[in-house]
């Protein structure tokens, strides 16, 4: 029996090869997008899991809120007395702690080969207690428990000493300090939140930061700290008890001059949270995180997209199935006739459905490898399917395809399956439901289509407003540069050098540079008569060197710039921005002049700055006071003229080459650094761009078989209405007016819709481009368009046959 259904399903394959070709393009695309964007999700979803102890390890945050409760600053890493604090105070609950700091352009050198690192890291010697990376060499209980030991993944064990084994031999760390290579370890798996190349013993810091640093400094908010709980702890236990905590350590500390504790406790003031190992990807998008995390936003949306095109795909199955049952009417009527029950009928087609389905599968399958790499590049992974090495995969694919053969065959079956007997055979007319449910599946399908296209309209606008709105600065031919210690305490000579190229226009340099995130705040205090008052919100600093308001072009509302005329602005001058000064209470003319206490400066304010976007456009602006620093500025800010580019930037290598002989000259354009910070919102818009296009390929196939078997069923109509006089174009108009009904139709269900989830999405945004009504409009001409031109075809086609063939038709 099941080898007589499988002839018949080719059979119908062979002889209907117009249909057979739509339903195996549109689920072979249809599968193979699901396949791909499952690979995808699995991958999201699968970050971290490597560790054994990954339900058991959480990651420390800290908060910080202001006078009134409202969060101003939210950090990934915390100051390094807390964890070991929290395993000291809490023995029975955590188990284990360990931080790790970062350390930026590590510069090393093994013989002649010199090299900068950037996923250089300092670790605990309890890190491999709490973490699972298989050692090559080492033992990981001792690997990083002495000082100046560091411990390198195998990738760049064989990059410093080759096919040597590395354990013993010495890495020459920033041409000071000798480290120790005291272990090997597997390459760090792609789904961690946390990769690095080099672990340098934590031990070692208390050389170049110091112990009572480490011990006694909660401003150093700079480490991430994990901690290891017991198995199945309820970890709100623990968060419980965190506030007393807080309050425990940090009230001593918070004393004023006169003894006397804080007027509010240090816990309603910031807060620690715990974060679940596995969570961390997908849920976590704090200030200072070690990487950018993916978004679990981004897995629902890309979940919804592939069992869309599935649906499509699906859909187009459907419709042509049942608008073609009266093409195997006779069929159903003889198998019955001879015996047929309507369950062997259902199993029939539903077993033609899967066969079916199997064959796009296959064309799924090539489809997915063949564009798999340029799928990797876009997303930035390494996706494979790994058929024989993971049996889940195969297992996967088998369940896919009978999942779809299922949804596909099951209407079409029961629809096929429950015909008269007696009509049939008499030729009478086979009702399938006054096409009702074809009109459904229709709409359903234009009106994904037609969604995608406007979300994709939607992200597009949002970009070009990113990308032209004023931000408050100039961003254009800003080149930003690295600095070190030497270049910072001799700037003015640095800058006079750089002077000398007529094409650089400014010099400057800072601690940040706009597009990073302020996340330093040192506490302030007005200063009225004897009494000062304390500044009840946070007020993010920003460090500068002279001609930083010069260099990016910032507007002064009210007062003057920094200036070396003035002996004292490097030690007791601020500049505000306005919504610091709004948020004072003050206008822009009363603020100069104001004195106050930031840190432990005590000056006056004499300039405010017109607002401009420091971070992102998912962020507001906020307070910021700008001072001058001499020594802390890492970033150099260069503003060139856009004459001779390249020459220009030579110039900077032959001067950086000079200032930095170990290093090799890196550089990055401020406005390619603004674009970065939108990569993932853009990459969000190709992706409903891709497949908004599939979406609509695929339903505009099911519209065209929809189209081919309407003029099919009414050829001999179509040939009567000729020889009566009708025209070319009356014919396609009565074609396509059905169609266009359904598209338009399609349209009132996906334009609510589309707007409530680009609504949601939108609310990430600070600024928005608004939703315009326009983006609507204009997508909905496109499916319109794209349905007639897919009707007309069909329909010419057979307007223009001779009518004496259409009335000899059958």
């Amino acid at each position: 029996m099941i080898k007589n259904y499988f002839k018949i399903a080719l059979r119908n394959l062979a002889r209907f090869k117009i249909y057979s070709f739509i339903n195996l393009a549109g689920l072979a695309v249809g599968m193979a997008c699901s396949i791909l964007i499952i690979l995808f999700i699995q991958d999201e979803l699968s970050y971290d899991r490597f560790n054994k102890n990954a339900d058991r390890i959480y990651r420390v945050s800290r908060e910080w809120f202001n006078r009134d409760g409202t969060s101003n600053l939210h950090l990934a890493r915390v100051a390094p007395p807390i964890g070991p604090l929290l395993k000291n105070d809490f023995p029975n609950i955590v188990e284990e702690e360990a931080r790790v700091a970062s350390d930026w352009n590590s510069l090393l050198q093994v013989g002649d080969k010199t090299f900068i690192e950037d996923r250089f890291f300092w670790a605990e010697n309890s890190f491999f207690k709490i973490f699972t990376f298989k050692f090559i060499e080492g033992d990981p209980n001792t690997a990083l428990k002495d000082p100046y030991s560091v411990v390198l993944t195998e990738s760049m064990a064989k990059k410093y000493f080759g096919d040597e084994n590395p354990v013993g031999k010495t890495i020459l760390y920033e041409k000071e300090d000798n480290l120790k290579v005291t272990g090997v370890i597997e390459d760090v798996p792609e789904n961690s939140h946390f990769k690095f190349d080099f672990l340098g013993s934590f031990i070692t810091l208390n050389d170049y930061i110091g112990v009572e640093n480490l011990t006694t400094n909660w401003s150093n908010n700079s480490f991430v700290t994990y901690l290891l709980l017991p198995k199945n702890f309820p970890v709100s236990e623990l968060e419980r008890q965190i506030p007393g905590f807080l309050d425990k350590h940090l009230t001593q500390r918070s004393l004023d001059h006169n003894g006397r504790p804080p007027e509010i406790q240090p816990s309603k003031t910031t807060k620690l949270h715990l974060w679940k190992l596995t969570d961390i990807h997908l849920h976590s998008h704090l200030t200072t995180e070690l990487e950018e995390n993916g978004s679990i936003s981004d897995v629902y949306i890309f979940s919804i997209v592939a069992l869309f095109t599935l649906l499509i795909a699906c859909i187009n199955f459907m419709n042509l199935a049942t608008a073609r049952s009266e093409k195997r009417a006779r069929e159903i009527g003889m198998r019955k006739v001879l015996g047929a029950y309507k369950k062997q009928l259902m199993i029939q087609f539903i077993g033609e459905s899967l066969i079916i389905c199997f064959i796009a599968m296959i064309f799924a399958i090539v489809l997915v490898e063949a564009v798999l790499p340029f799928f990797n590049n876009f997303v930035g992974k390494h996706l494979s399917l790994d058929y024989f090495g993971n049996p889940l995969v195969l297992l996967g694919l088998l369940g896919l395809t009978i999942l779809v053969g299922l949804i596909s065959g099951s209407y079409p079956a029961f629809l096929l399956s429950s015909l008269s007997t007696i009509k049939v055979l008499k030729g009478g007319k086979i009702s399938t439901g006054k096409s009702i449910f074809r009109t459904v599946l229709v709409v359903s399908q234009f009106t994904i289509s037609i969604a995608l296209i406007i979300c994709m309209g939607i992200v597009y606008s949002q970009m070009q407003f990113i990308r032209n709105k004023d931000l408050g600065y100039n961003k254009n031919k800003i080149v930003l540069l690295p600095s070190n210690s030497e270049m910072r305490e001799n700037i003015e000579s640095v800058k006079a050098q750089l002077y000398e190229n007529p094409n650089i226009l400014s010099v400057t340099s800072s601690r940040l540079v706009p597009s990073e995130i302020l996340r330093n705040s040192w506490g302030g205090r007005l200063v009225g008569g004897d009494e000062t008052t304390p500044i009840n919100f946070r007020l993010a600093v920003q460090e500068v060197d002279y001609d930083f308001v010069k260099t990016y072009g910032l507007q002064l509302i009210a007062g003057r710039d920094f200036s070396r005329e003035y002996g004292t602005d490097d030690s007791s001058a601020f500049i505000l921005n306005e919504a610091a000064v709004k948020k004072l209470g003050w206008s822009p003319r009363e603020a100069i002049g104001k004195k106050m206490i930031y840190g432990n400066r005590n000056g006056q304010v004499i300039g405010v700055l017109n607002n401009f976007n420091f971070e992102s456009l998912h962020n507001k602006i906020v307070p910021i006071i700008f001072l001058i620093t001499k020594t802390g500025n890492s970033k150099f800010s260069v503003k060139i003229s856009g004459n001779d580019i390249p020459g220009t930037l030579a110039f900077l290598k032959e001067k950086w080459t000079e200032f930095r002989p170990d290093y090799p000259f890196e550089y990055t354009f401020l406005e390619d650094r603004i674009n970065d910070l939108y990569s993932s919102d853009r990459k969000l818009g190709d992706i409903f761009g891709i497949f908004s296009l599939l979406a609509v390929i695929i339903a505009s196939l099911g519209l065209l078989g929809l189209a081919t078997y309407a003029a099919e069923q009414r050829t001999k109509e179509v040939g009567i209405r000729k020889a009566l006089g009708a025209t070319v174009s009356g014919i396609v108009i009565l074609f396509s007016k059905d169609f266009l009904k359904l598209v338009v139709l399609s349209n009132i269900v996906a334009w609510p819709l589309a707007y409530f989830v680009m609504r949601k999405w939108m609310e990430d945004f600070a600024y928005k481009a608004g939703i315009s009504i326009w983006i609507f409009v204009f997508s909905g001409l496109i499916a319109v368009l794209i349905a007639l031109l897919t009707v007309s075809f069909q329909a010419v086609k057979a307007a223009v046959t001779n009518p004496v063939e259409s009335l000899r038709y059958e």
